[in-house]
């Protein structure tokens, strides 16, 4: 039996596919469908400092 976890960053912490499946190539199909589905929604960004010219 096989888990799928999911890393999308170094700040947040591991995603678990709820099902276990029976072969690594399953687990990888799964993976890539929940991937392949994914909303990434940026909600706020802080506001760009000015920056000093170069001398």
């Amino acid at each position: 039996m096989y888990s799928a976890w999911i890393k999308l960053d170094d700040s947040l912490p591991w995603i678990e596919l709820e099902e276990a499946f029976q072969t690594k190539a399953e687990a990888q199909k799964a993976v890539q469908e929940v991937l392949s589905k994914a909303k990434i929604k940026i909600s706020k960004l802080p506001k760009q400092e000015k920056r000093l010219k170069p001398r």
